[in-house]
């Protein structure tokens, strides 16, 4: 640390540490009268101007201070608020597991189901086990009141992991298969020499994919 007015070097140490002023100024050599050298005036400068350095040019950006603008979406004791503005982001590689809920996000970012400030949901469900080679269909509970759904989206994975499809895909040998929606269930269909009928997508004890749902 500096003691600013010492001339000692560097002259301010912030921000690496902060200075000290131990020293206080006295009338000398007569009252009310002080002699002041160089170096008080010089390191009161050099503090003044790393303390302009470390914020950088306008902080409070087009807030009237510094303080407004952390506590735009910060509380008090400096933990986030449930609510904000600014982008979504969704991070990278989510886990597609359980009840995912987004709430009170504007339109420009691409959830707000309507202007009545009703907002989207979405649910992740897991197939589980579907031999497709031999079943035809396999039924899943969805959960949910089915006039509150707006989308479904159901993703098939192969034995190997390492291809995914929806199910409705359409490929040059056939159509894959599709799905229906009732009050407690979603039916899931493959279609006879499709896609998934055969024995990339026989294996048991395995989760066959999932059940996007988008509702209210």
């Amino acid at each position: 640390m500096s003691e600013l007015g010492s001339g000692s070097t560097p002259r301010s140490s912030y921000p690496g540490s902060i200075d000290t002023n131990t020293t206080n100024e006295v009338d000398s050599p007569s009252s009310n009268k002080t002699l002041i050298t160089a170096a008080k005036i010089e390191d009161g400068y050099a503090a003044i101007i790393n303390l302009q350095t470390e914020l950088g040019t306008d902080p409070a950006g087009t807030k009237s201070d510094v303080k407004t603008f952390l506590q735009t979406e910060h509380n008090a004791d400096g933990t986030h608020t449930s609510t904000g503005t600014g982008s979504f982001v969704r991070a990278n590689s989510p886990t597609l597991t359980g009840t995912v809920t987004i709430d009170k996000l504007s339109a420009s970012g691409g959830v707000d189901a309507g202007a009545s400030g009703v907002y989207f949901k979405t649910k992740v469900i897991e197939i589980g086990d579907w031999n497709m080679d031999a079943t035809s269909t396999a039924t899943v509970a969805h959960g949910l009141t089915l006039a509150n759904i707006r989308s479904i989206r159901v993703i098939i994975q192969n034995d190997d992991g390492n291809t995914v499809n929806n199910l409705n895909v359409d490929n040059s040998t056939a159509q894959g298969g599709y799905w229906t929606a009732g009050a407690t269930n979603v039916t899931l269909s493959r279609i006879t020499s499709g896609l998934y009928d055969g024995v990339s997508y026989d294996a048991t004890s395995y989760n066959r994919g999932w059940i996007v749902i988008d509702y209210v």
